[in-house]
């Protein structure tokens, strides 16, 4: 009787559901992750196509409208474009957000004077 009251008393440990529960996510977040590994690996065998990162070296034999290079001699500097180029967007976007935020506080605040 008193071994099965310490074992629930156990269960109901707030340090011990809080471990729990993340080990328990933190296991769930890895099985999906090696799933939608397996599933690429698999989908590559099947058609054919070798994963490796000889890419990085190959010509890609297209053009970027924008960016450092706008005909890549390798996937690694094509690679390097898209990065700045999103840097560039996320930048610009956190900048604007910043300025429309500002102005409708200020907005708002005058509103209520």
């Amino acid at each position: 009787m008193k071994n099965s009251i310490k074992i629930l008393s156990f269960f109901r440990n707030v340090i011990f559901l809080k471990w729990f529960s993340q080990i328990l996510f933190l296991a769930g977040l890895l099985y999906i992750i090696w799933s939608y590994i397996q599933n690429a690996v698999v989908n590559l065998q099947q058609t054919n196509i070798a994963f490796s990162w000889g890419w990085l070296g190959e010509t890609p034999g297209v053009s970027i409208a924008e960016g450092m290079y706008t005909l890549p001699k390798s996937g690694l500097q094509m690679l390097q474009v898209g990065i700045v180029n999103m840097l560039r967007v996320t930048v610009t976007g956190i900048f604007a957000a910043t300025i429309l935020g500002t102005f409708l506080i200020s907005c708002h605040g005058h509103s209520h004077a």
